[in-house]
């Protein structure tokens, strides 16, 4: 399993913030590995 942490403030009208996940889900995959992700808020 591999954890990454998106630092920033998550906000869904950014179009990078939606494809940057997608994006390491479709890697991952392609890789043969588990990928878990968070964001991570920053002050």
């Amino acid at each position: 399993m591999i954890r990454v942490g998106l630092i920033g403030d998550y906000d869904q009208e950014v179009k990078a913030h939606e494809a940057i996940p997608l994006s390491i889900e479709l890697a991952a995959n392609d890789l043969g590995y588990q990928v878990d992700f968070e964001w991570i808020a920053t002050p």
